[in-house]
C-alpha cells in the first residue's frame, strides 16, 4: 500500500499560518502589595492572558483572590508592552459580569451577600469607566502608560473609582468585606476560572507573532507602586514554540514520509530505488 505523503506538506502549511498567539503572565506566589497609609502584606492572586492576532489584541483577566475583605485585594488596572510597534489602538468590546456588594448597616469587616449586577458589555455600559492609555503617564500616581513605550487599560479614569475586578466568594458565597469596598459598586467579578475581556483593535502592527513583554498589574483605588505587581511570564516565547513544533514535525515526517528502498511502484514486485 503506497503511504500518503501529502500529510506533511499540510502540517507545515499550518505551522506557517499561525493565526493567534497567547500570552500568559500571572501574579508571583504569595504575592502582596503595601497600602499607603494602610495595610502591609496584603495577599493578591490574578493572572492576565494576552491573544495577539491580525490588528487585535484580547486581554483576559482573572481576579483569583477569594472572599477580598479590602478594595486593595481588587484590580484597577493593567499595564503591558507589546514587542512590535503599533498604531491606533482602540478598545472595540469587552464582556464581563458585575456584582454589587449588600451593605449590612454593620461596622468594620463583616461578611456580606452580594446581587449579579447587568452583564458587562458596551450596550449596558456606555460610558464605562475603563479607559486604554496609549501615552505615558504625568507621574506614578496619574492614568497613563507606567511602562515605558507600552500601554495601560484602567478603571482610574475619574471620578468615584468603581468597576474594580474582584475575585470570587468564600466558599460560603460570602465577602468579607469592609466599608472601603462597600463603597464602590459595582463591581466585575471573576469566578470559577471565568474572566473579564476587552478587545483593542490596531490601524497595524500587531500580528500573530506579536507577543508582551512586560506585564504590570495596579490594585486599589488610587496609583501608587507600592500598589503594583510586576506580573510573571509563564509563557514560552513563540521562536521556542515554533521550533518546538518544527521539530516534532520532523519526526512526524520521518515515520510517514516512504523511504526510497520502500516505495512500492505498483505495477511490479520490484522495489524503486533498489539496487
Amino acid at each position: 500500500m503506497r503511504r500518503n505523503s501529502t500529510i506533511v506538506p499540510v502540517l507545515l502549511l499550518s505551522l506557517g499560518t499561525v493565526r493567534a498567539n497567547t500570552i500568559l503572565y500571572t501574579t508571583a506566589p504569595g504575592a502582596t502589595i503595601n497600602v499607603p497609609n494602610g495595610a502591609s502584606g496584603v495577599a493578591e492572586n490574578a493572572n492576565v492572558t494576552f491573544i495577539t492576532s491580525a490588528n487585535s489584541l484580547e486581554i483576559r483577566v482573572s481576579n483569583m483572590q477569594v472572599g477580598s475583605g479590602t478594595v486593595a485585594q481588587t484590580i484597577s488596572a493593567v499595564d503591558f508592552l507589546l514587542s512590535t510597534p503599533s498604531t491606533d489602538p482602540a478598545v472595540v468590546d469587552f464582556s464581563g459580569v458585575t456584582i454589587n456588594l449588600v451593605d449590612p448597616g454593620g461596622k468594620g469587616t463583616q461578611n456580606v451577600t452580594y446581587t449579579q449586577g447587568l452583564a458587562y458589555t458596551p450596550t449596558n455600559f456606555p460610558g464605562d469607566r475603563w479607559k486604554l492609555y496609549s501615552v505615558a503617564a504625568s507621574s506614578s500616581t496619574t492614568a497613563g502608560a507606567q511602562i515605558a513605550g507600552g500601554m495601560q487599560l484602567t478603571t482610574l479614569s475619574g471620578g468615584n473609582p468603581d468597576e474594580t475586578i474582584i475575585g470570587p466568594p468564600n466558599s460560603s458565597n460570602l465577602y468579607q468585606a469592609n466599608k472601603g469596598l462597600l463603597a464602590d459598586n459595582p463591581f466585575i467579578q471573576t469566578s470559577g476560572g471565568s474572566y473579564v475581556s476587552w478587545t483593542i483593535h490596531f490601524s497595524s502592527g500587531v500580528t500573530a507573532l506579536t507577543t508582551v513583554t512586560r506585564a504590570r498589574l495596579s490594585f486599589n483605588t488610587a496609583f501608587d507602586t507600592a500598589t503594583e505587581l510586576d506580573l510573571i511570564s509563564e509563557t514560552p516565547e513563540p521562536l521556542s514554540v515554533l521550533l518546538s513544533l518544527s521539530g516534532l514535525l520532523l519526526l512526524v515526517a520521518r515515520r510517514l514520509l516512504p523511504s526510497r528502498k520502500g516505495v512500492w511502484n505498483g505495477s511490479s514486485s520490484t522495489q524503486i530505488g533498489s539496487s
